[in-house]
């Protein structure tokens, strides 16, 4: 039995256990949207089109988020809508769940690709069509409480001293820690959380756990939010950079959807509309993340969290 049929056939039996549950892992999301100024033109209407069913989050602003209209908007919806209006022969129809459920969502063909900051592995680019051109970069910081600035303030300060950080379970940085902490125990301690950040942050802001990794922008966003972003801070140097890639089934039109959404990716770093959105959502002080984002392709090694002496 191979690795990636298993995953499916789980998913499936998972999927269907929610259903006779009477529940569902997903809502759809409302069919008007408020789109950006972006200088182009909306897409006609194409009867042929392909349909493209986009899952993301919906809990990770400033990337996916749903306002107060019920309409899901952030970076990784705007990227999509953008590649829609440029692309006559597809289709963008949206969707959003609980973080644990995208991937299973799509084994079980409920999307066709996930578009919610999802950085590179070997494992899924084995099990998925991964696309090639990075849409997005985040820059890994430690965040602390703000009394612990002294005595933290670099990865140096964490390495070997007993602290805990925290972690989502299944999250991409919770997964690079993991890596770490395979390679060089006794590091620091995982505190594992189930759901969306938020509930890592406020431990944080309450002095619960010691710190956590995660992309400036999103900390800033969600502490904002939850009306603790004076208690939250980001410490010392990026950890490493990673890019941000859509990933699609690894199917017939689960390829063809990858290869359209690379062939608009590319274009985007040719026209500059990445750091015209990156300022229009986020602010000026995070357009250079995306200026060299090209560079940040498919890289199996990450800078590891420790101090270069104790590798």
């Amino acid at each position: 039995m191979s690795k990636k049929w298993f995953y499916q056939a789980l998913a499936v039996f998972v999927l269907t256990v929610a259903y006779l549950a009477g529940g569902s892992f997903i809502q759809e999301a409302a069919a008007e949207y408020k789109m950006p100024k972006s200088g182009t033109q909306e897409t006609p209407n194409n009867p042929d089109a392909i349909v493209v069913r986009v899952g993301t989050m919906g809990t990770y602003s400033p990337y996916n988020y749903v306002d107060e209209n019920g309409n899901l908007q952030g970076w990784d919806i705007e990227v999509m809508k953008e590649i829609d209006r440029r692309e006559p022969g597809v289709k963008f129809e949206y969707a959003w769940g609980a973080w644990d459920t995208l991937f299973p969502g799509l084994d079980a063909d409920k999307f066709d690709v996930l578009s919610t900051q999802l950085g590179w592995t070997k494992e899924r680019d084995e099990m998925y069509a991964v696309c090639h051109n990075p849409y997005s970069t985040n820059a890994n910081k430690l965040l602390i409480h703000p009394d612990n600035k002294e005595k933290i303030k670099s990865i140096d300060d964490i390495y070997g001293h007993g602290y805990t950080l925290g972690g989502t379970v299944g999250n991409y940085y919770t997964m690079m820690m993991e890596k770490f902490l395979e390679e060089h125990p006794n590091g620091f301690k995982i505190q594992y959380y189930e759901g969306d950040s938020n509930s890592v942050f406020q431990d944080v802001a309450a002095k619960r756990i010691d710190a956590t990794l995660e992309d400036p922008a999103i900390a800033r966003s969600r502490c904002e939010i939850i009306g603790i972003a004076d208690l939250v801070v980001s410490t010392g140097d990026s950890l490493w950079r990673s890019g941000q890639f859509m990933i699609c089934q690894d199917t017939e039109k689960g390829r063809k959807i990858a290869e359209i959404i690379d062939k608009h990716i590319a274009d985007f770093y040719k026209d500059h509309f990445l750091e015209k959105l990156r300022g229009e959502i986020m602010g000026e002080q995070f357009v250079e993340d995306v200026v060299n984002m090209a560079q940040w392709k498919n890289e199996e090694e990450r800078e590891r969290l420790v101090p270069a002496d104790k590798r």
